[in-house]
Order: structure tokens, then C-alpha cells, then sequence
């Protein structure tokens, strides 16, 4: 049986991935860069349409 210090050492790693929870510039950033991925994919039309939506909201 494992002593209590290994048992705790494999605790979950936080996700590499994730993105840090208090930091508003990362959000702000994280959403223009999904913004500018969105609209390269996106017709001319269809991206003026989109930033029609956004500035109303």
C-alpha cells in the first residue's frame, strides 16, 4: 500500500490547455484571435453580416 505522500502526489495537472481564469486580457485576446479565425473562413458577405450582429450586441 502507497504511503499518503505518493497517493497524493499523482493529483490531476491542471489542463495545459485551459486558460487562466483571471486574466481578462487572455479572454479579450483568446476572442479576437476565434473572431479573425472565423471570419477568414467566411464569404465577404457572410463576414459583414456577422460584424453587423456583433455591433448590436
Amino acid at each position: 500500500m502507497k504511503s499518503d505522500k505518493h497517493r497524493f502526489q499523482n493529483k490531476r495537472q491542471p489542463d495545459k490547455f485551459a486558460p487562466p481564469a483571471h486574466t481578462l486580457a487572455y479572454s479579450v485576446c483568446s476572442k479576437e484571435i476565434r473572431t479573425k479565425q472565423l471570419l477568414s473562413v467566411l464569404s465577404a458577405t457572410e463576414a459583414v453580416k456577422l460584424g453587423e450582429i456583433i455591433n448590436r450586441n
